[in-house]
């Protein structure tokens, strides 16, 4: 009996023991499972705040974007006095114009302190599963002093980081990552806006003769169009508009199956519908083509330091070494742009009896002027008194203009009088198909002050025209648009700002038809230099706030 105890106590001890062990075992085991869920859960966590505080940079980039880009232009599009934006220049005080003006309404302002302006990003509703949220703040710090290069053109530098902090709240203490978009830097640049913006601007929407101008569905702008009296527009659809249509009067004009009505309304469904992307504004306030850029200026720029010659002839100003202006013409003259040796841009302009062939040397900043057998070199180029670009300005008729424009040259073709185009005229450097000239740097302005820009008999069939049109108290039209074969499509890269809507052919195909393509780059800010400006400013930047940073991993 006592052997059979003795037994059953050493079962009992092993099976104590490796129950035991067993337990242990056991316990080793969940233990480490929850280890290894708690690193596991650590892990995912800390991937989460990262994320979150990337969420975070990006809406600073986003932020910073729409307050540069829309804020500030929107608050700045309502100055007229240059006073307001130069003071922020005299002063040095670029952090200023971004406090008192980069933001929308009932957003914060920046904060200006010890050389930088910072703002607070507010957090959006992600709307994710995830327990956490970030905190961003866009720090901006001047890249230089501003500047007023010339005229109301003043140019702003920056440079720019996002902090971001992503925190996990699920486990406690909480996870944070912080992260920053490394310094980016772009410039502002706010200046008084031009009509070169338009794809099409008339003060009176209707031909000289008053015949009414209908919008079909043919009619198709990609850029801003307005007018100082009301636009018309016939069938469904009848028009599409990618960039805001504006007019004056609060009615617009629909064909209404013959029955003409006038209605304020975007549209006459179901019989004329207009398709606008940005919006269809009437009652808009009338904007004179007398602008603060007048005649008398690019007739001043030009001249430079030459006396307004009585006689006629080709002047290009000058103090016997250097250019002091641009290119002057007395008399009725004819003009074309041409491409000479190394690329350089050249003008071979003649009246009367003599040509003289203007030659610009981009690289060496000098120009050569032959007449007959003479040449002579002077230092510069004749870009006017203020160097803000090539500048022709004829006193009579240019009755010849046609060519090239060469790649690195911005050029604004001036007349007293009527400008009349007899061949292509076009940009060396664009795209062909979609038509664009966007990336490229050539830029031509067709400018007549005190007549019109035609398309003459002599003109071939399907002619290109690259440039921004402006006749402010004429049309941009076709001679003898009524008469004869049709001579195919006149196709227009850039805009046309017009007195009256000038004629181009007939709906029995007489003349040209119509493909106006839109100069995105307008829209952007740039515009023919000299061109005529609004009494408002606007402003841009230089797609600095597009370029792809470097991301940096702060940690906790």
């Amino acid at each position: 009996m006592i052997k059979m105890a003795n037994k059953r106590g050493v079962v009992l001890v092993v099976s104590l023991i490796v129950m035991t062990i067993l337990l242990v075992l056991t316990g080793v085991y969940f233990l480490s499972l929850m280890t290894e869920k708690k690193s596991a859960d650590s892990e995912e966590f800390t991937l989460q705040a990262l994320g979150l505080a990337e969420a975070g940079a990006n809406q600073g980039v986003s932020e910073l974007r729409k307050r540069i880009r829309v804020d500030l232009l929107n608050n700045i599009s309502v100055f007229t006095q240059g006073s307001v934006i130069k003071a922020y220049v005299t002063n040095n005080d670029s952090l200023g114009l971004l406090r008192d003006y980069a933001y929308g309404a009932g957003q914060p302002q920046f904060v200006v302190s010890s050389g930088q302006a910072t703002v607070a990003v507010s957090a959006l509703n992600l709307n994710t599963a995830v327990s956490g949220n970030y905190n961003a703040t866009i720090i901006v710090t001047a890249n230089g002093n501003p500047s007023n290069p010339s005229g109301e053109i003043y140019l702003f530098p920056y440079k720019y980081t996002i902090d971001s902090i992503g925190t996990i709240t699920r486990q406690t203490p909480n996870i944070q990552k912080r992260t920053r978009l490394l310094q980016g830097v772009f410039t502002l640049t706010v200046r008084r806006d031009t009509f070169a913006k338009y794809a099409l601007f008339t003060s009176h929407h209707s031909t000289p003769s008053g015949t009414t101008v209908w919008f079909t569905n043919t009619t198709n702008f990609t850029g801003p169009v307005s007018t100082n009296t009301r636009f018309s527009f016939r069938n469904n659809p009848s028009g599409h508009f990618t960039e805001e249509a504006s007019q004056h009067e609060t009615k617009a004009r629909f064909y209404n199956n013959g029955l003409t009505i006038l209605l304020n309304a975007d549209s006459n469904p179901p019989n004329d519908v207009p398709v606008f992307d940005n919006g269809f504004t009437r009652g808009a306030d009338i904007m004179n083509l007398e602008s603060s850029v007048s005649q008398a200026d690019l007739k001043k720029e030009a001249l430079g330091t030459l006396s307004n010659p009585g006689s006629n002839g080709i002047y290009v100003p000058n103090n016997g070494t250097i250019l002091t202006g641009g290119v002057y013409i007395v008399g009725n003259s004819s003009v074309s742009m041409g491409l000479g040796t190394n690329n350089n841009p050249v003008y071979t302009i003649t009246q009367g009896a003599t040509t003289k062939i203007v030659t610009v040397d981009y690289a060496n900043n000098q120009t050569k002027i032959q007449t007959g057998s003479v040449t002579e070199t002077y230092q510069g180029i004749p870009d006017g008194e203020s160097n803000i670009g090539t500048l022709i300005y004829a006193k009579d008729n240019i009755n010849n203009f046609s060519g090239t424009v060469q790649k690195n040259t911005a050029l604004t073709v001036s007349s007293e009088r009527d400008i009349v185009i007899t061949n292509h005229v076009q940009y060396q450097e664009y795209t062909s198909s979609p038509l664009s000239a966007s990336g490229y740097n050539n830029l031509l302005g067709i400018l007549s002050w005190g007549g019109n820009v035609r398309i003459g008999t002599s003109a071939p069939n399907n002619i290109n025209i690259h440039g921004v049109v402006m006749a402010p108290h004429g049309v941009f039209t076709v001679d003898n648009y009524n008469s004869g074969s049709a001579r195919g499509t006149a196709t227009l890269l850039g805009g046309a700002i017009t007195d009256f809507y000038g004629p181009f052919g007939t709906v029995s195909g007489a003349g040209y038809g119509r493909n106006f393509v839109y100069d995105a780059r307008m829209l952007q800010g740039m515009a023919p230099p000299y061109f005529p400006y609004l009494t408002n400013f606007t402003s841009f930047d230089n797609g600095g706030l597009d370029n792809k940073l470097v991301w940096q991993d702060k940690g906790v």
